[in-house]
């Protein structure tokens, strides 16, 4: 516990002690007499000691009010300082490609393949929603048709349809793609990006990322959550790590990111209605961290999280705040690394 001694001076003064004779009377030294009389806070046994010198019945005689017991919003900042150096002690920067050969080298493979009609099939069938429940559809239709025809068993249909749409979206390209495809898969794959880039879109990215990284380091808070969803789903050069990305998410939302908050509430909902319900990237309750993420969202103005809240039946315990929560997840995976 930390108190202001707001009187000190003043007492100090008319009781005639100097600085340097109150500090030794009271076993401490000038620098903190000095400090504590611009203002700043006093551990309760200082305070004591200094009362005792200057023959006062008690510290609250120096005060001019109670004893400070709790700040919510200097342990706000702290848990925001927390979460800053936590981001910056992942070193996200160190995480992209490093060698500007290897991204020219793979937008070169992808140039080179741009036009080939089996890289625009894959990339509109594995890549869209459209394709991929079209690849589906049309063979299910199409065995459902048979089955019609043919008044054949109707367990069949669902057999075809799934053994077509498998042929068709993972041995087939397989079988006719090209050295080059496999290539350009090979190496955007390694660099977590999308295999349709170009050698300029690549270095585009590649610098938009690392500024990005530093407006995140810096407490930048769209740049926060921009590189958190990097994070969790993987791409744009940044490898997938879940974990680094709520914690990213945490601090975007403690800086007053509602979207950063809704997608950690998001999250744990999710979690919570697993059969194991606690977060394997965090180690936490996901049901006390759902309302944790909701509390903080509805604080930012989230419908969302005021309907999640209201819609449970028991909330869990109270509140600790969402980023008070992972920063102590941060802490502890970096003091155990």
């Amino acid at each position: 516990m930390a108190v202001i001694l707001t009187h000190l001076k003043a007492q100090r003064i008319a009781k005639g002690f100097t600085q340097e004779t109150l500090a030794s009377a009271a076993g401490i030294s000038t620098r903190t007499i000095q400090r504590i009389e611009k203002g700043e806070e006093a551990a309760l046994e200082t305070a004591k000691s200094i009362s005792a010198a200057l023959d006062c019945q008690n510290y609250h005689e120096l005060c001019e009010t109670t004893p400070i017991k709790n700040n919510p919003e200097r342990n706000h900042q702290n848990d925001n300082v927390k979460l800053l150096t936590a981001i910056k002690s992942m070193r996200l920067s160190e995480r992209l490609p490093q060698h500007e050969d290897k991204l020219i080298e793979c937008g070169e493979a992808n140039e080179a393949i741009e036009d080939h009609w089996i890289f625009s099939w894959r990339g509109m069938f594995l890549h869209g929603a459209v394709g991929v429940l079209m690849s589906i559809q049309i063979p299910v239709g199409v065995s459902l048709l048979i089955s019609f025809m043919h008044n054949t068993d109707a367990v069949w249909p669902s057999a075809i349809g799934f053994t077509a749409t498998f042929f068709l979206l993972v041995i087939l390209p397989h079988l006719i793609s090209t050295p080059a495809i496999r290539k350009a898969e090979r190496l955007s794959s390694n660099l977590n990006i999308d295999a349709t880039l170009s050698r300029k879109d690549i270095l585009t990215l590649h610098k938009s990322m690392a500024e990005k990284i530093t407006r995140a380091e810096s407490g930048d808070r769209a740049s926060m959550l921009d590189v958190a969803l990097s994070l969790k789903k993987g791409g744009e050069l940044l490898p997938v790590n879940k974990k680094d990305a709520l914690v990213i998410m945490g601090a975007a939302a403690e800086s007053g990111n509602r979207e950063a908050a809704e997608e950690i509430m998001r999250h744990f909902i999710r979690t919570s209605q697993d059969f194991i319900a606690y977060c394997k990237c965090t180690g936490l309750d996901a049901k006390q961290a759902a309302y944790e993420a909701a509390i903080k969202a509805k604080s930012l103005g989230s419908l969302e999280a005021a309907q999640y809240i209201a819609k449970i039946e028991t909330p869990p315990q109270r509140s600790v705040g969402i980023g008070s929560m992972l920063v102590g997840v941060a802490l502890g995976v970096a003091i155990l690394s």
